[in-house]
């Protein structure tokens, strides 16, 4: 599976190198990186070799292999750059990556079963979960902060969330037959 890190914003200089638009928590892995994958979309890749690279101010500045003018690096513009399960950074402590939390089964502190972890939105404020709701299948989003998340348990594969009812509107308890929700 590949993974966006980066998206190419334009050219930089005259002799082929690109600026990036970093999206990854790490941008300093691209200096040590040697190869990542080039394409529109993750159907259209195809391996490229780094030959340098740089990070300065968020944007990482990258040479790369066949593209050694302005006119190529021009072409480029819009396409993402993406990296493979082995190159990714590993996770520690209570860290992990958002494709690793989608699919989370989602229960309150007395393990009832409320749902699945179907997104996590990234706002300026911090991350927030969004939990699609078991029966009703409503979407209910909740801080991603440690007030509202008990436990993260990525090798049980669940989520356990307090204070989850405060986020339903009342229409939505009223309707529910689960009194959990």
């Amino acid at each position: 599976m590949l993974y966006v890190i980066g998206q190419i914003v334009k050219s930089q200089g005259l002799k082929g190198e690109v600026k990036v638009k970093v999206e990854t928590d790490f941008p300093e892995t691209f200096k040590t990186r040697t190869k990542l994958y080039l394409g529109k979309d993750e159907s259209s890749v195809k391996s490229i070799v780094i030959i340098t690279a740089r990070v300065h101010e968020g944007f990482a500045y990258l040479l790369l292999e066949g593209v050694s003018d302005r006119t190529a690096s021009d072409k480029l513009k819009n396409y993402f750059l993406f990296t493979d399960d082995q190159s990714l950074v590993p996770m520690t402590g209570d860290k992990a990556y958002i494709h690793d939390l989608i699919g989370l089964a989602v229960f309150d502190a007395s393990g009832a079963g409320l749902g699945t972890l179907t997104d996590v939105l990234q706002l300026p404020a911090g991350d927030v979960y969004e939990i699609t709701t078991h029966g009703n299948a409503r979407k209910v989003l909740i801080p991603a902060i440690d007030e509202f998340i008990a436990e993260t348990n990525l090798t049980a594969k669940k989520i356990v969330v307090v204070r989850f009812r405060e986020f339903l509107d009342d229409d939505a308890i009223a309707e529910s037959p689960d009194e959990n929700l």
